[in-house]
């Protein structure tokens, strides 16, 4: 198992948060993007409270991603966010809910949708 030094993860943190940003001002894929994050790499070593801890420091990516899921063509994961209401889920190809969750802050909300929407164009098994 390949680990990181803190400050080479902050910087793949940085890449995978700031998904929404580089994808409206560079050339390239959301898939392109992930694999130059070295995410599928290190996904391992890069946990929720790490997301949740970055989205603190960056409140505004929140909104970003949040535009992000609204924006999506296509089924998977979505982000809910309204006054004290912090939503995930997932529709299936049918467009039946097969994944929901509720969170206490809107950082949670997003972190969780940030690992499970990376994780979903990289193709990355979780448990």
């Amino acid at each position: 198992m390949t680990t990181i030094n803190m400050a080479t993860k902050d910087v793949y943190i940085e890449k995978i948060c700031n998904l929404p940003l580089d994808f409206r001002v560079v050339d390239k894929s959301s898939f392109g993007l992930l694999q130059e994050s070295k995410f599928a790499d290190f996904h391992n070593d890069i946990t929720k409270q790490d997301i949740i801890d970055y989205l603190s420091r960056h409140k505004n990516l929140i909104h970003n991603w949040e535009i992000w899921s609204e924006d999506k063509r296509t089924l998977g994961y979505y982000l809910s966010i309204s006054p004290d209401k912090y939503f995930v889920g997932s529709l299936d190809k049918d467009g039946k809910e097969n994944f929901s969750k509720s969170f206490a802050t809107a950082e949670d909300a997003c972190a969780e949708f940030i690992l499970r929407e990376v994780s979903t164009i990289l193709d990355i098994q979780n448990d």
